[in-house]
């Protein structure tokens, strides 16, 4: 099968592409403009309020009561929760995520400018490569989006990796196709 040097989903969101060392998949997260603006405003304000709290803590004019006490321990919850919002906004802003593939090699990447940690899976040690529907726990779906989601699921050397999460079952055939033309699996 003959892949075009450059192609999209029906869905126009992932990308493939071939270069000298195979083909490259990029899938961009869905970005819900909605959601990166709430999370954005959400995360200033938070963090304004850590600031204070912070002040509050340190201000030398006035004695170490229980006061301070608690919100020393409001503020251990205040930085899980100052830490998990910020990333989710800096993914949803600027992450990407690759799938690399070529006949010896399968390899998978998420960064965030540039930044990010490669997995390698030799193709001969591949055992299975499909698509898998989510579980409501894993990817809960939205009101506005029906489309059933799942992600690709890797065997390898006896442990199931997971990669695409999020991706619709058109997607999912689509990356598919794509990688099982220029590497062999099994």
């Amino acid at each position: 099968m003959h892949i075009p040097s450059i192609a999209s989903a029906p869905g126009g969101r992932i990308s493939t592409r071939l270069d000298d060392g195979g083909l490259v998949v990029a899938l961009p997260p869905k970005r819900n403009w909605f959601v990166i603006g709430f999370l954005g405003v959400w995360f200033t304000l938070w963090s304004v309020g850590g600031v204070f709290a912070i002040s509050a803590v340190f201000d030398p004019d006035e004695r170490f009561d229980s006061d301070k006490v608690f919100v020393l321990l409001w503020l251990c919850g205040w930085a899980l929760g100052w830490v998990a919002a910020g990333r989710k906004l800096v993914w949803l802003s600027l992450g990407k995520e690759y799938i690399w593939a070529n006949t010896d090699t399968l390899a998978h990447r998420k960064q965030v400018l540039g930044l990010g940690r490669a997995r390698a899976f030799p193709s001969r040690d591949i055992t299975r490569l499909d698509w898998e529907k989510a579980d409501q726990e894993d990817e809960p779906s939205s009101a506005f989006d029906m489309s059933e989601k799942g992600r690709l699921v890797l065997d390898c050397r006896g442990q199931t990796q997971t990669l695409a999460k999020g991706i619709n079952a058109t997607d999912g055939a689509f990356i598919l196709d794509k990688i099982r033309s220029v590497c062999p699996i099994g």
